[in-house]
């Protein structure tokens, strides 16, 4: 698979979260490297760390039997947690 075309490069080089209910669903399986495949999770969803638009991390979840499906309150939660994460390490490299 293309690497551009790869949603877990696309995450990453865009800082895009990305949530994916169903990685066999039609339009998202041309999308899903095949590593990850192999894991057999149903979902994910990643949270890319960017430090200076950069990526430094992510945040991944997923689920191998049913569908990722977080409620918007967790996704805040989430959300939340890795801006505390990026600002930790922004203020670790500024000493």
């Amino acid at each position: 698979m293309e690497a551009s075309r790869d949603v877990v490069y696309g995450a990453l080089s865009r800082g895009a979260d990305v949530a994916i209910q169903d990685v066999d669903a039609k339009r998202a399986a041309a999308f899903i490297p095949a590593w990850y495949k192999k894991l057999g999770a149903r979902g994910m969803l990643l949270l890319p760390l960017m430090v200076k638009a950069k990526p430094i991390g992510m945040i991944y979840a997923a689920r191998d039997q049913g569908m990722v499906n977080f409620k918007e309150a967790d996704l805040r939660l989430l959300r939340t947690l890795r801006s505390q994460a990026v600002m930790a390490i922004k203020h670790k490299d500024s000493h």
